[in-house]
């Protein structure tokens, strides 16, 4: 009794995920407040997201005086190591070294993983998308967009630059991508990194490119440039493996391009496969 609230509060956490706000509740001091967490397991409907690091959030705990941040949902599915790394080298100008350890939710009893090499993500693969996206018509008259299930295909991921990057072949079993592949990127993170948009060739004079894309009122359009736009990365098990962006309504896609106009080549009707991409090794 005697004893205000806040000296009962240990430390506070600001549980919006991405945002950042000082606590306003009590008097308490910044020393034990982290007005900026980070979620591990970016999710939507189930489809892995892009991990957010928010450089000016970070800047503003430091210069805030603020001296707590906060992880949420350490799950062992990703490999966050590379993002561990990002906040220690802002809030403290230190690296983080993985001891190749990790739990799960039950057990405390240590597990053993490692980072992918650049070797594990070479050869055939069977791909399912999370999803496909398509224009539902009445009498030949485009509606709106749908979700349907998407078709499983397979690809070829070969050696481009030892060591760096792969060529990426039959994406959306296309005949184009069978021929013409096109690269992603090795990053010692243990991870593949797709750059788009990217030409890939040009076939009886046309210019094929793939790209990020997603529905723009009645077009399946293609996004502003990207050198990560979509992540290929596995678990630190080693187990399944995913190429995902941002939700189940960007896809990875083929268009033609003329001058700096891209045109998505599967009609409106067709499905666009889209969403988080599953690779099984075949």
């Amino acid at each position: 009794m005697g004893s205000g609230l806040e000296n009962l509060i240990d430390y506070s956490v600001y549980g919006t995920y991405g945002a950042f706000r000082d606590y306003y509740g009590q008097d308490i001091p910044k020393e034990i407040q982290a007005p900026y967490a980070i979620t591990l397991v970016s999710e939507d409907g189930g489809n892995l997201n892009k991990i957010s690091v928010n450089d000016t959030h970070l800047d503003n705990v430091v210069n805030g005086g603020y001296k707590y941040f906060a992880f949420y949902n350490l799950g062992s599915s990703r490999m966050y190591e590379s993002y561990f790394d990002k906040v220690a080298a802002k809030l403290w100008n230190k690296n983080v070294s993985w001891t190749g350890n990790y739990y799960t939710r039950t057990d405390l009893t240590a597990k053993k993983g490692s980072v992918p090499g650049y070797e594990f993500y070479l050869g055939e693969w069977t791909v399912t998308p999370g999803a496909a996206l398509y224009v539902y018509h009445e009498n030949d008259v485009p509606k709106w967009w749908d979700w349907t299930n998407a078709e499983a295909f397979d690809i070829t991921i070969t050696e481009d630059v030892q060591g760096k990057s792969y060529k990426v072949y039959g994406w959306d079993g296309k005949d184009i991508t069978g021929t013409y592949p096109f690269i992603m990127n090795y990053d010692d993170r243990g991870i593949a990194l797709c750059p788009s948009p990217q030409v890939i060739g040009t076939a009886d004079g046309t210019i094929y490119a793939m790209s990020r894309a997603t529905y723009s009122g009645a077009a399946w359009a293609a996004m502003a440039a990207s050198d990560d736009a979509f992540v290929l990365e596995t678990s630190m098990s080693g187990g399944a493996v995913y190429m995902y962006d941002s939700g189940k309504r960007y896809g990875f896609s083929l268009f033609t391009k003329d001058g700096d106009t891209y045109n998505a080549v599967e009609e409106l009707k067709n499905p666009h496969s889209s969403g988080m991409y599953t690779l099984v090794k075949k």
